[in-house]
């Protein structure tokens, strides 16, 4: 026979050659029945025990056994020892289980395996094997400290570091398959991530031989609640939640590799998705549903996490109802997401998705444009974006992209609408310290009325006094980290009063007309859409109000038309020529430069604005194919649309 050659395995005879590789030939079964079994007799009590083996400390406990740390006095190592906790089923039994698992695991010899280095007996009469003592993290605690959002966890293990790992895991358990052991219990405790890499399949208590029968299974065992993600024993073995659906049935004579490929499935799930593939708050209910089936799609399960559809499609397969719709091995499992690990791609079936998100976003799209529900729109959004993610070249994605960006909502959604009032804030605080610096400057110019001479002291003063008040506001409103919105009708009553008091000056037709143009124009320009009749109106009321006063003759009248000429009577001021075009000259052109200064400012705001839109519109034309680009019009908005078109 040639060496070199693989013979086909068949698990389930009698007498089974395996070729492990060139120039090896094992034969590991010969009688699957009784020669892994044996029989407690074997073992024997050479009275060294308790001088070679110096117990240190327990690392914990399963379904059967428990293991403690142990120095070898003889090798001058630690080792695991496992020996049979106390108080569980039948001695018998768990005796003949817990040798069987000695020697099922001993004669595993793979890396990722814990080797077995000694079977026998202690003083006492208790059955104990040693192993390896391996060192690192259990799946089971590394996944649950990745669901609470361990930073230190979340950057060590990522998601293609877990994968590596599960791979690892379906290599050794499909070794453990062609050596015609199925393991029966496999489950994220019972797989450990060392601190240098390794990757251990732990725990073969359940290990059961193809060709023989599994007779130390009790006829019935009730599992209590606390037997939730513990392995239980009796007539149903195994955990809970990671039990295939024959093996839950007890259908021994179905069981193969396909059952632990399903555990295996449960397992990929769970690190995907973060969650358990079957959820109940007892055995029985999480066995019910295994029984029944779930829907294991984890981008239902989990739509935040973005799974690739790749994972998507061998989860689902791994875990399917009808074991003959599952992988046929764990080495294929294991060869599925080695491709994709590979960055070997399903184009076809990401096309496919792509064009599904892509119809939905369409149609969830023409929904929000036509009625503009928010939630439309973001759902729409959404559906695009995985869709592009998907396939970056689906046109059908790309164009309605565009025309959700191009084409604003009608109202603002409330994430919108709170960022807009944010940006008022910001635009009316700097407003206030800019009118606080121009209203000062109304008060400098009291000091040239004061050269043209003074008349009527009293009034000058009330008129500095209602200056003073509006700077102050200002700036106090300038200085508030939140600017009150119940105060802007206090802000715009106050500076109306500070202009309609400058006819004082020279009455309701000369500089006070300026100063109301400059304020009023300011004002309409910080103001939020919904303030702006209550703005102009105001600037209205400061312009005519003082003139239909004089009207009325509440207020002296300050004007005389005789032939061609018009006659200011002064009030508060005389009028002498050089003081006074003086003064009508430097406040004309103060206020001029103040109101330029202004609306430069917020001009250049707005450019700036427009240009960040116009390049994020380059940029997402950047991102989606050419052929998407005929979604959106060259053509201007109307020029009313281009200054506000969307309504806080």
């Amino acid at each position: 026979m040639d060496p070199h050659a693989k013979t086909v395995l068949d698990p389930r005879s009698q007498a089974t050659t395996l070729a492990a590789g060139p120039g090896y030939v094992t034969t590991l079964v010969r009688d699957a029945g009784t020669a892994v079994a044996g029989t407690e007799k074997d073992l024997v009590d050479d009275g060294g025990f308790a001088a070679r083996y110096e117990h240190r400390a327990s690392l914990g406990e399963g379904g059967m056994g428990e293991v403690l740390l142990c120095k070898d006095q003889r090798i001058g190592r630690e080792v695991a020892l496992k020996v049979i906790r106390k108080g569980v089923g039948s001695r018998s039994d768990i005796h003949k289980r817990f040798l069987r698992e000695a020697r099922v695991q001993g004669q595993l010899e793979h890396p990722a395996i814990v080797p077995v280095y000694d079977l026998g007996r202690d003083p006492t009469g208790t059955s104990y094997f040693t192993m390896k003592r391996v060192r690192g993290q259990t799946l089971e605690r590394i996944l649950e400290r990745l669901r609470d959002g361990d930073r230190e966890m979340v950057e060590e293990f990522t998601p293609r570091k877990l994968m590596t790992a599960f791979v690892s895991v379906c290599q050794a358990v499909h070794f453990a398959h062609s050596r015609g052991v199925l393991h029966r219990d496999l489950k994220p405790a019972n797989i450990m991530l060392g601190d240098f890499g390794e990757v251990y399949v732990l725990d073969w208590g359940l290990a059961r031989l193809y060709s023989a029968p599994d007779d130390l299974a009790a006829p019935h065992v009730e599992l209590a609640p606390e037997g939730l993600g513990k392995t239980a024993h009796g007539s149903i073995m195994g955990t809970p939640g990671y039990m295939s659906p024959e093996q839950i049935r007890g259908a021994m004579d179905e069981l193969d590799e396909r059952s632990d490929v399903y555990a295996l499935g449960t397992i990929l799930f769970e690190l995907l998705t973060r969650q358990a593939l079957h959820v109940g708050d007892t055995a029985e209910r999480i066995l019910v549903e295994t029984l029944r089936g779930v829907d294991a799609r984890p981008s239902k399960r989990a739509p935040e996490l973005e799974v690739a559809p790749e994972l998507e499609a061998i989860c689902v397969r791994a875990t399917a109802l009808v074991k003959e719709e599952r992988f046929v091995t764990a080495r294929a499992l294991s060869d599925a997401l080695e491709g994709y690990l590979d960055g070997d791609r399903d184009v076809a079936r990401r096309r496919e998705l792509a064009a599904g998100h892509a119809a939905s976003g369409a149609e969830a799209a023409d929904r929000a444009l036509a009625s503009g529900d928010a939630d439309a729109r973001a759902r729409a959004l959404q559906e695009v974006g995985r869709a592009i993610v998907l396939d970056p070249d689906n046109a059908e994605a790309g164009r309605t992209l565009l025309r959700l960006l191009t084409e604003p909502p009608r109202e603002l959604p409330e994430e919108a609408r709170a960022e807009v009032r944010a940006s008022e804030q910001r635009m009316m605080r700097g407003a206030m310290r800019t009118a606080g610096w121009a209203y000062l400057s109304f008060i400098l110019y009291f000091p040239l009325g004061a050269w043209m001479g003074t008349r009527a002291r009293g009034v000058g003063i009330l008129t500095e006094i209602v200056w003073a008040v509006a700077v102050a506001f200002c700036f106090w409103g300038y200085r508030r980290e939140k600017f009150d919105e119940r105060l802007r009708p206090l802000f715009y009553a106050i500076t109306t009063l500070g202009v309609c008091v400058t006819t004082v000056l020279f009455g309701s037709l000369v500089f006070l007309p300026v100063v109301a143009v400059a304020n009023t124009t300011a004002m309409t320009l910080v103001s939020p859409l919904r303030h702006r009749r209550w703005v102009i109106g105001a600037g209205v009321f400061s312009t005519l109000g003082p003139f239909v006063l004089e009207l009325m003759g509440v207020l002296p009248q300050r004007y005389e038309f005789t032939g061609d000429a018009i006659v200011v009577k002064a009030l508060i001021t005389s009028y002498p020529p050089v003081p006074t075009m003086t003064f009508l000259i430097f406040a004309n052109v103060a206020v001029l430069l103040t109101a330029s200064f202004f609306v430069a400012r917020v001009r250049d705001a707005l450019h700036r604005a427009e240009e960040r839109v116009i390049l994020q519109a380059w940029q997402l034309r950047q991102l989606v194919p050419s052929s998407a680009h005929g979604a959106v019009t060259s053509a201007p908005p109307p020029a009313d649309e281009r200054m506000c078109p969307i309504r806080p």
